[in-house]
């Protein structure tokens, strides 16, 4: 009988994606603003997961946690990550998460810099967006990409070189209940990128958080993989 092992990234990208393991604090740095309602859980994936809870609380500015990752400047991507609502989903500005070439706090990029993100809103909405100083191409608000407290969702954005789309399912293998992001204001869901997307700084950093502390939330990410440009 052949050993012979399928590779689970290399339909998609062609090979092994650059980031993984994410959540590991041997191999990554984390810094954290407001590091009681922003945490990692140590580990490899599945194991390692980060985590926003401030759930029957509030706070005033913003926080966050965030680790320098292995850059991409590029339309071609697979951003991977599973998303779990714990006890509340009730904050409108949790971001959730991010790639990002600059430090986030509650502000968007100049014209040097740019992200592409996942975020909550209005409660128990979310949309997607990609930024930089000059445009912003952002999807519809949708109720169903945020689950009940306890469930999770699986999500991928991936850029093909051209457009990008934002997807997810409710199991793991993603072959399950897919719901696909549309551009807000249209019905397209392959999405164009800003049109200066590639000149400006490369992502090298990713990072959750949030920019309104009068709501609450609770959720934890985990399993974050990127390939830049068909991995490695």
């Amino acid at each position: 009988m052949s050993n012979f092992v399928v590779n689970p990234y290399s339909f998609v990208t062609g090979g092994d994606p650059q980031v993984t393991n994410i959540f590991n604090e041997s191999n990554y740095t984390w810094t954290f603003v407001r590091p009681t309602y922003f945490t990692v859980n140590s580990g490899d994936d599945p194991t390692g997961y980060c985590k926003t809870d401030y759930a029957g609380s509030s706070f005033s500015g913003n926080g966050s946690g965030r680790t320098t990752i292995t850059s991409g400047n590029t339309k071609e991507f697979v951003f991977k990550f599973t998303f779990t609502t714990g006890s509340d989903n009730s904050d409108n500005d949790s971001i959730a998460p991010m790639l990002t070439s600059f430090v986030w706090a509650d502000s968007t990029p100049d014209v040097n810099n740019k992200f592409i993100k996942f975020q909550c809103s209005n409660g128990d909405a979310a949309f997607f967006r990609a930024q930089t100083g000059t445009a912003s191409i952002t999807t519809e608000q949708d109720g169903e990409f945020i689950v009940g407290p306890g469930d999770t969702r699986y999500f991928t954005i991936e850029g093909n070189g051209t457009t990008w789309t934002a997807k997810s399912w409710s199991n793991s293998a993603r072959t399950t209940d897919e719901l696909v992001a549309k551009q807000s204001g249209a019905t397209n869901t392959d999405l164009p990128f800003p049109s200066d997307w590639t000149t400006t700084n490369a992502m090298d950093m990713f990072q959750f958080g949030s920019g309104a502390g009068n709501n609450t939330m609770d959720f934890t990410i985990s399993e974050v993989s990127v390939s830049w440009d068909g991995g490695e």
